[in-house]
């Protein structure tokens, strides 16, 4: 028979693994990386206005585009996500993307 185990005698005690490692520098570059979208656009706003001639008012909407659709993805992606599956779910999610990526040869907002 063994004896039993104090986990967080054994946690405390036990050394990262190198596999482990790798896995939290990935989980940090991933957030880092998810967040660097909203961070940057205030560095870029004033050169966005400079650009496209817009007001302080009309760069509302840009600040809200990218919030807004880190809300959606998590209010409509995580559930979905939680019944079909992570991996079927970014499947279907880069399969649609991939499928209207033609639309972003030229954007109707820059026809002039």
């Amino acid at each position: 028979m063994r004896a039993a185990v104090n986990v967080r005698e054994f946690i405390d005690t036990a050394r990262l693994s190198p596999l482990q490692l790798r896995i939290m520098l990935l989980c940090f570059a991933i957030v880092a990386l998810d967040g660097f979208d909203i961070a940057i656009i205030g560095f870029l706003a004033p050169h966005i206005r400079g650009e496209w001639s817009l007001s302080m008012v009309a760069l509302g909407p840009l600040f809200s585009a990218g919030l807004l659709g880190l809300m959606a993805g998590a209010f409509l992606c995580g559930p979905m996500a939680d019944r079909i599956g992570r991996v079927a779910c970014c499947s279907c999610r880069w399969r649609g993307s991939a499928r209207h990526a033609w639309r972003l040869r030229r954007p109707p907002v820059l026809d002039g």
